[in-house]
């Protein structure tokens, strides 16, 4: 019976301490990749919206060139405050199901007066439909700078899902984590201090699952070189991957030493109340 006990205690020490390590991932993708906040303030942190007005003045710049414009003529078409306000379109499309399109109307007026402009520089009149056909390429070379996926709506599906998926995972989690305490302390009942310690030994497995977890990513998966799309996008990617291991990390090196503690006190006390009843007897 105590043989069956014990392995019974085990295997929810094993239950717990996998039961821990998920919940802290439920926790740490919650506060990052699936808080939309998140996401836009390392978008700003990350000079997301400086990159991309660079990388669509450049853009601009060829097409101008293309077609016998200066680079100072395409300058202020598109401003910062334009690219914050459609990235926090596209932002808004995918995690809270808008169905909002990037309005190219601004834009369109703006570069119908510079190529006007340029053309009288230029003592040249231009048929509108050449003129049409410019300004509709360059708004479409910026929705296409903006926006890197056409499947918003898709992803947002999916996003809710997920939100969902987390949710109830979470609250079945944490009761399998009572659960589990529970049901040690109530094997340990004669010596619950050998109980705490078990599960002392539940949070160190946890710590050290994720310590591994942190290692292994960081040598397998190089963060710092990671390439999407362009630069722009790769900076801010790279700066939420290394903070989500961050955290990992951080998360690691507290459960081990929540563990260690348990484990120790727990020990301790169960050790001096066994050897009291010794002497007592």
């Amino acid at each position: 019976m105590k043989v069956l006990s014990t392995i019974i205690r085990y295997i929810l020490v094993f239950a717990l301490a996998v039961s821990i390590v998920i919940v802290l991932l439920i926790n740490i993708a919650s506060s990052t990749i699936l808080d939309k906040n998140y996401v836009l303030n390392k978008l700003e942190e990350t000079g997301y919206y400086e990159g991309i007005y660079l990388e669509i003045q450049d853009n601009f710049a060829k097409h101008s060139g293309q077609s016998g414009f200066d680079d100072e003529d395409m300058k202020d078409v598109v401003t910062l405050d334009k690219i914050k306000k459609d990235t926090n379109i596209i932002v808004s499309n995918i995690y809270d199901g808008k169905d909002e399109e990037i309005d190219i109307q601004e834009i369109k007026d703006r570069l119908d007066e510079k190529v006007k402009e340029a053309m009288n520089k230029l003592g040249v009149t231009a048929e509108k439909k050449a003129v049409d056909e410019f300004v509709n390429e360059i708004c479409q070379e910026y929705k296409t700078t903006m926006v890197h996926t056409e499947y918003e709506h898709n992803i947002n599906n999916m996003y809710n899902k997920v939100l969902n998926l987390v949710s109830k995972l979470k609250k079945g989690l944490l009761i399998t984590i009572l659960v589990c305490v529970i049901m040690i302390l109530a094997l340990c009942y004669k010596r619950i201090y050998k109980g705490i310690a078990s599960c002392g030994v539940a949070v160190l497995t946890s710590g050290i699952l994720y310590t591994i977890g942190n290692i292994y990513i960081n040598e397998k998966i190089k963060i710092q070189s990671i390439a999407i799309i362009n630069n722009t996008i790769s900076n801010s990617v790279r700066e939420v991957a290394t903070n989500i291991m961050s955290k990992v990390s951080t998360f690691g090196y507290i459960l081990l030493g929540i563990g260690i503690l348990m484990i120790i006190i727990g020990n301790i006390i169960d050790s001096k109340k066994e050897l009291k009843k010794e002497v007592e007897n």
